[in-house]
Parts: structure tokens; sequence; C-alpha cells
């Protein structure tokens, strides 16, 4: 019997089943109308909350896409089926048509509950950000300078994997930021980088505002709650990169990429760093950037067509064009300035365009276009590394357009500028070292000739600074001097420079109790100089006078200067100098170029001398013996094409000897720089120990030779020897020559006539 129940029920119950979906027709198809409206309702729920993340700049996943499509599919099929049920209900239906009707619309309700309860992690993310910089936004327009820059940096991001870490340097205003923008845009859009990321670091960075900027970037959000993770979940993000780019503009010190999150060097393979700075120094001694570019400031032909580019139809006007070239000329080249002057003039009319060019060429700082030039260029003097480095670019500033380094070497020494100095070679080290320091920190040009160059805006900023620290006064080389200035300034000032310029007549006396550098070349060598001129200089400690007239004896004022370290008389006319050896404070004595024949005895008084020039002093033909002997301090003696009498003859019983004052230099155990021409080789001294002490020398012996001041200038040999053996070929044989020819570094050798020397 059971076996017999069992088999009635396996064929029952499926019977039964399908006859269900017979009777349940009616509510399936009233189901299935529930579900498409319970479907629909949801759909519209999520479509808020996907335009609510959109809204938020977030990307939609793309299962909730998929979401969408499925739904739109499942609706449109259930209300198909509806709609044809709705047609066939008009009639009467079979009892298979039921059943095979009621069946789909059993399954289309289970597909639209499916749809419905379906969950999602989440419906939306934020995807890293674009670089997609506007070409207005990016700032930049294609100049040949900056499209050769651009141009290497990338190809040394793509093609040297080597290299890490790229750094930008250029002083403010030269289009930096405008650069790295496209870079990045371009790296992008190239596919070079999969990601690239940019933030802004400035003069006094914020880690936490660096570190969101470049997680905006990578679409990241932090949980974590210090700043050890965050910069640990930063930096693990950058890792999961396989090409990244971050660029962070505008360092001006120490930043921690460590602390930022920023993985860098074999860290992160992946990862290539690009920093800028207005200082190469914060490149390479901060972050140890090998590899690095400077950006220079425009051409004219390139500030000209930028300023086109900018201008538009305004610099086209024919009336207004001639005075547009005039002002591109007058930005020194900064793009910053440049576009500042464009955006505010090109719909201007023409009085404009002249009112800012009187602006710039009298360098009107407190007008409205030099502002933000200024600001920068002041904010890169503030950031300079020490005091002392400070205080050059100041001096700087006040000296006008002309710097020679000779000059700045005295001027450095006599005001103490260089902190523990203490020869005149270590102090010709710290200015070269100053000077390379402003030019990697933007603020000198560079230059292939070496002297030091400023653009006109930069010294000008720093003249502008440098009057509010230490009042100046300054005429420029072959200006006209008009007028001195009031009493009430002059009693403030602290430097005079007036450079080989027109001056008619001096005042009787300067009062200038604080001057402690003045500099005063006349052109034309007929200016006088009273004896009271300098009475009123007490604190005087370079004097520069030059193409002046001091017959038959210098001013008697002179001796009051006490506190003088530094004299220069430079292209004179002088006969009595006696005087000068009254100023035993003197440290640094050039009497180059000067018409005088008589070097007085009383200038061996000068035992604190450093420093003796009477190079080019074609007059002059007697120094007195022991002269040189009694001057201890010597440390630097150039004596080059001055017709001195080197022999004196001595009576010595009945019986006349020549004697070399040359052999006095071996008296001078301080000294170690020395630049000579000695046209007659026999009486060069022969037993000259002391030249091994030499550390820098020009030292040329015998005739035929000439001595190029522009070649001593140019050359970068420290240590020259050129002899002529024609006179005496023995002196080879010399110890002190032999020295001399062992350290030199470039060596000339004529007359040798074929002989062989051991040396």
């Amino acid at each position: 019997m059971d076996l017999i129940a069992s088999a009635v029920s396996n064929v029952a119950l499926p019977f039964i089943r399908q006859f269900t979906y017979v009777l349940m027709y009616n509510s399936y198809i009233m189901e299935l109308e529930t579900e498409i409206q319970k479907l629909q309702r949801e759909e519209k729920e999520m479509r808020h909350t996907v335009e609510a993340a959109k809204r938020n700049g977030e990307e939609i996943e793309d299962t909730v896409r998929d979401w969408f499509s499925r739904v739109q599919a499942a609706i449109e099929k259930g209300q198909a089926f509806l709609q044809g049920e709705d047609e066939g209900r008009v009639g009467c239906m079979d009892v298979y048509s039921k059943y095979t009707k009621s069946q789909s619309a059993k399954t289309l309700v289970n597909l639209l509950c499916e749809i419905k309860q379906e969950k999602f992690d989440r419906i939306s993310y934020r995807r890293a950000l674009k670089c997609n910089f506007s070409p207005s936004a990016r700032g930049y327009v294609e100049l040949e300078s900056r499209t050769t820059v651009l141009n290497e940096i990338l190809h040394v991001l793509k093609e040297d994997s080597s290299v890490h870490m790229i750094g930008l340097y250029g002083m403010a205003g030269v289009g930096k930021t405008a650069l790295v923008k496209e870079l990045a845009w371009k790296a992008e859009k190239d596919g070079l980088f999969d990601v690239v990321v940019m933030a802004t670091v400035t003069n006094s960075p914020n880690v936490r505002t660096i570190r969101a900027e470049i997680a905006d970037g990578l679409g990241l959000k932090f949980d974590e709650l210090t700043e050890v993770g965050r910069a640990s979940r930063l930096r693990q993000r950058i890792r999961q990169e396989i090409k990244i780019l971050v660029i962070l503009d505008d360092i001006w010190g120490k930043l921690s990429l460590t602390e930022v999150g920023v993985p860098f060097g074999d860290d992160q393979e992946g990862c290539k760093v690009i920093v800028t700075s207005r200082d190469l120094n914060v490149l390479t001694t901060n972050f140890g950037v090998k590899k690095v570019y400077r950006l220079e400031v425009l051409s004219e032909d390139e500030s000209w067509n930028l300023f086109e580019k900018k201008g538009e139809n305004a610099v086209k006007d024919l009336n207004i064009q001639p005075v547009a070239m005039k002002v591109a000329k007058n930005c020194a080249g900064l793009p910053l300035l440049i576009l500042n002057l464009v955006e505010a003039l090109k719909n201007k009319d023409l009085y404009a365009w002249k009112d800012a060019l009187e602006q710039l060429t009298n360098f009107d700082f407190d007008g409205c276009f030099y502002s933000k030039v200024h600001s920068a260029i002041e904010l890169s003097y503030d950031s300079l590394e020490s005091q002392e480095l400070k205080t050059f670019f100041l001096l700087l500033g006040s000296m006008g357009k002309g710097y020679n380094k000779k000059d700045l070497l005295v001027y450095g020494w006599c005001l103490g500028l260089h902190k523990h100095v203490d020869t005149l070679a270590d102090g010709r080290n710290r200015l070269h070292k100053l000077i390379d320091n402003l030019r990697d920190a933007c603020l000198l040009l560079e230059d292939e000739r070496d002297p030091v160059v400023a653009l006109d805006v930069v010294r000008n900023v720093a003249a502008s600074i440098a009057s509010k620290v230490k009042p100046f006064f300054t005429v420029e080389r072959n200006a006209t001097l008009k007028e001195w200035p009031r009493k009430e300034f002059l009693q403030n000032c602290h430097h005079i420079f007036l450079d080989w310029c027109l001056i008619n007549e001096l005042p009787e006396r300067l009062e200038c109790p604080n001057l402690k550098i003045l500099k005063l070349n006349s052109q034309g060598n007929h200016l006088k100089i009273h004896d009271n001129f300098f009475d009123q200089m007490k604190e005087l400690k370079v004097l520069s006078l030059g193409g002046v007239n001091c017959t038959p004896s210098l001013p008697s004022s002179l001796a009051l200067l006490k506190n003088l370290q530094a004299l220069s008389l430079y292209q004179c006319i002088l006969d009595d100098i006696a005087i000068v050896g009254e100023i035993t404070s003197l440290e640094i004595l050039n009497i180059e170029k000067s018409e005088l024949r008589v070097i007085p005895p009383e200038i061996e008084k000068l035992t604190n001398l450093r420093l003796l020039d009477l190079s080019d002093c074609s007059t002059l033909e007697i120094a007195p013996r022991n002269l040189l002997s009694c001057l201890t301090s010597l440390e630097e003696l150039y004596m080059w094409d001055s017709n001195i009498q080197w022999e004196v003859k001595v009576k010595e019983i009945e019986r006349q000897t020549n004697t070399s004052i040359l052999s006095e230099l071996k008296n001078l155990h301080q000294l170690s720089t020395m630049y000579m021409h000695i046209n007659d080789a026999t009486i060069f001294p022969r037993d000259m120990l002391s030249f091994g002490r030499l550390e820098s020398y020009k030292i040329l012996i015998g005739d035929g030779w000439k001595f190029s001041e522009e070649e001593s200038v140019n050359n970068k040999s420290s240590r020259v020897l050129k002899l002529n053996l024609r006179m005496d070929s023995r002196i080879l044989m010399d110890y002190g020559i032999k020295m001399l020819m062992t350290r030199a570094e470039d060596l000339y050798l004529a007359e040798l006539k074929g002989k062989c020397y051991n040396i």
C-alpha cells in the first residue's frame, strides 16, 4: 500500500503544482504590477543617490550602471508582458494559455525581486583629479627658451630611469609655475604617467595642506587621526600607481618628503618628483637633486612675442605699438610683469601706456605694475640663508650698476662683512661663495665671463631696501653730478658711490659723520680736493679716489682718518703721498695706474698693510730700500708694468755691489699672492725659498712678455710663470724658480735654444 501511495503522490504533486499556476494567474499578474512599481520606486531613489554623488564630483561604479541597465530592461519586459495580457483578456483563455502566462508572470516577479534586493558595497568613488588645466589656467605660451627646457625635462622623465627627482629653479616671476603646469598637463595627456599630482609649498609650508593637495589628486580620503598615519596612507596609495609624477612647486627651504608621505628614490621606482624653487641650494642641499634646470628671463624678442600674444589687438594699434614695444623691453624679461601689464593695459588708451612706461623706466615701486615683482624679490631677499648674504645683497644695491670684484673684496673686508675670515685670500673665497649663492638664489644673473651682473629690477629692489637700512648716494657711471644731496641726508649717509662721473667742483668739506665708503672717481684728471674735505668723515673705512689731481700733495685732512682701512688712488696725478704713512690703520693701499715717481719712505710705517698694488704705474721709478721688508703683514703684492729701479747700488768698503730690493721679499712671511714683471732676469733673487709659500702668482721674468690686466682677470689659473731665458738660462737651476715651476698651472718658456735642463 505504501508503494501505491508513494506512486500516487509522485504523480499528483507535479500536477497540483502545475494546476496552481492556472489557479494563481490573476494573483501573479497583480503581483507583477506591484513589483514593477516597487522597482520603479527603488530605481528612482537610487538615481537620486547617484545624482548626489555626481554633484560631489564622484564617479559611479560600473556595477551600479549595470544595475540601472538591468532594471530598465526588466521593467520594460514586465510592462510589455502586462500590455500583452491586457490585450489577450478580451477573449477567454484556455487552461494551457493560463498556465504558460502565469508561469511567465511568476518568472518576471522573481526577476524583479532579485534585482530590487541587490545591494552594493558602494555607489560611487572619487577618482584621481586630472591635471587638465585649461590653457588660460596654465598661463603657458610657447616660447623657444621655455619649450627647450620643457622638452629636456620630459625627455629625462621618459628615458632616464635612474633619475627620480628633477629640480627647476629661477628668479621670482620668471614662469616656473606656468612651465610645470604645462609639463603636468602634457605628461598626463601623452600617457607618460598614469597619474600626475601637484602641490604648492610656499615660503611657509603646511605639511597637512601639501599632503591634502596630493591626496585630492589621487582621490584619497583619510580616515587616520594622526599625521604619521596619514603620511603612511598617502605613501601606500602612491605605491599603488605604476607610474606617478609628483610636482612640488615653490619650495623655499627644508621639507621632509617622508613627513608628507611621498616615496622617493629606491623607495618607489614608479614615482618621480619634480621640485621648483627660487634657490638652487634649496634643491641640491635640502633635496639632493642631481638633475637641475635653470629657467632664465626672456630675451627681448621673446618678451615682445609674449606681449603680442597676450595683448592681441591692443598692441596692433599703430599708435600704441611703439610705446608697447618699449614697455615690453622694460619688463626685464619677467613673464609675471609682462602678463600683469598686458592685462592692465590692453583695453586702455595711449596715455595709460605712456604712464606705465614712465613707471617702469623710473622703477616706481609704489605704482601698481611693479608691486607684485617688488614683493616677490623682497621675499627672496628675506629668505636668504644668512645675514652676511643679505648685507652683501644690499651693498650691491647701493653701488649702482658698476660691480667690480676687486672693489667688492675691499668693501666686504673693511666693513667686517665676513666673519671668521683671517686673510684676504679667505675673504676672496668667501666673496666668490656669496656671489655664487646670490646666483643660485637667482638674484644675480649667470654670466660666462664671470662678472657680477644683476637685472635692473633686482638691483633697484635691493637699492630700495638698502636705502631704508643704510642710506646711500649713488651717481651712475658717466653721468653728471648736478648737485650734492642735502646736508641732513649726508649726515646720515653710509655709502657714496660716484663712479667716473662728470664732477665740476667739490665742496670744501662733506659733513658725513656716518660715512663708511666713499668712492669718488672723476673724469678728466682735473678735479682738485680741498685740504679740509675729509675732516668730517671720522668713521670712513674705504676711500677710493680716481682721476683726481692730488698735486703737490694729498689733502692734509687724510691724516684724520684713523679708521681708514683701504685707500685707493686709481689713475690719479700724484706727487707727494708721504701723508699716507700717517694712516697706520691702512690694510689695503692701491696706487694702480697713477702718475707717481717716488714711493716715500714713510710708507714703511704701514705695518698693518695686507695688500699693496703698484700695478701699471709707468712713471714709478724709485722704491726705497728696505721698504718691502718693513711691510711684514703683507699678504698680496701687485707690481706689474711698473718701472721701479729694482737694483740699488751700495758702497761697501771702497767697492760697489749691486743689490736687488727683490731680495727683501724673503722677509714677507705672510705673502701668499704676487703679480710681478721683471725684465732683467739677472737681478732676480736666486735662493727665494719663500716662493714656496705663494698660493697665487703671476710672475713674468725676462723681456718679450706682456702683462694684460684683462688676461689676468679672465685667466682661471691662479699660478702662472713665464720665463725668457735669453739673458740668463741658469735661472732654471735656482731652487726658488724650481718651486714656482713645479707648482705652476700655466708655464711658458722662451729662448731655450735647444738646451736640455734637468729641472
